[in-house]
């Protein structure tokens, strides 16, 4: 559950270990960094 005043965007780095509850909470599920640095570079 969010709460008012928290983050905007919940990122979930499954590359180490992949935990299916914090996953299934995530706005986003990455196995790299290279991808979220590809996505976020494209967002604007």
């Amino acid at each position: 559950a969010r709460r008012e005043g928290s983050a905007d965007l919940f990122i979930c780095y499954g590359g180490a270990q992949l935990r299916q509850n914090v996953a299934g909470r995530a706005d986003w599920l990455i196995f790299n960094f290279d991808d979220l640095l590809e996505a976020l570079r494209f967002s604007n």
